[in-house]
């Protein structure tokens, strides 16, 4: 949470609220703490398919003026990718059990 305030902070985000859609996935160090526990195959997911420059929502973003101006597609990624990511636990294929 840390590296969240802190890229937030840089980038002067004055939202009253952190909420997924606002987390910076694309700042290295933020994405660093979300994904150090996963495999190295989410990295590429995070920089096409979430929030990387060159991502899809990016692109879609700029596309599409209305989108863009809110950066609707990003926030929506972002928020979907935080709400299915695999947590550390799923990452190693170890069960709740531990059997």
């Amino acid at each position: 949470m840390a590296a969240v305030i802190h890229a937030l902070w840089e980038r002067d985000d004055r939202s009253p609220l952190i909420l997924p859609a606002h987390l910076p996935i694309s700042d290295r160090e933020v994405q660093f703490e979300l994904t150090r526990y996963l495999s190295d195959n989410w990295l590429p997911v995070i920089e096409k398919d979430v929030d990387g420059p060159n991502s899809l929502p990016v692109r879609l973003d700029g596309e599409v003026p209305n989108l863009g101006k809110y950066t609707a597609c990003r926030r929506v990624a972002r928020t979907i990718y935080l709400g299915s990511a695999p947590t550390a636990t799923a990452a190693t294929g170890a069960s709740r059990t531990g059997a």
